[in-house]
């Protein structure tokens, strides 16, 4: 299994402790394992559900997709259960979880959009401005000092990060 972790906080950064919200991860299609220590076991797509810990921390035990057949990965869903509305967000990504786990802003594959197949669905790149290297894979680095746009080291150049 491998471990995928995140939090859930709203959109000023602050824990959701008045709210209760229960994350589903579930695998696009049928799997089956291609290499590891069970190869050929079959993997369906059931739904994984998660309740985070009241500060929003949660953790998931996934089985890796980047041992799988064929081309698999996860989506996720929020169930909001405390009967506030929204009732359920389907954000679209495509979740890819090798076998050491990671956090979820490592795993969102974000080649070709919601949609996935290429163009169309909306462009969820994340842009780095900043002299200094990206943190995460599948950024778009502009390197630039934000905060001097006079900096000679600034080349104004824009690389598509994968370390």
């Amino acid at each position: 299994m491998a471990p995928v972790s995140g939090n859930v906080k709203d959109a000023l950064g602050i824990t959701m402790g008045n709210r209760q919200i229960l994350l589903v991860f579930t695998p696009n299609q049928m799997m089956v394992q291609a290499s590891s220590t069970t190869p050929g076991t079959i993997h369906p797509p059931a739904e994984i559900r998660i309740t985070p810990a009241s500060n929003g921390d949660f953790l998931a035990d996934l089985v890796a997709t980047t041992v799988m057949l064929p081309d698999c990965w996860y989506t996720l869903r929020a169930e909001w259960v405390d009967g506030k509305s929204p009732d359920i967000d389907f954000p679209g990504w495509r979740i890819r979880v090798p076998s050491a786990g990671g956090t979820l802003d490592q795993l969102i594959d974000n080649a070709g959009g919601v949609s996935g197949g290429g163009g169309g669905g909306t462009n969820q790149k994340l842009w780095w401005v900043s002299l200094t290297e990206p943190q995460q894979k599948s950024n778009l680095w502009l390197k630039q000092n934000p905060n001097d746009p006079d900096d000679p080291a600034n080349t104004g150049k824009v690389y598509e990060w994968r370390p």
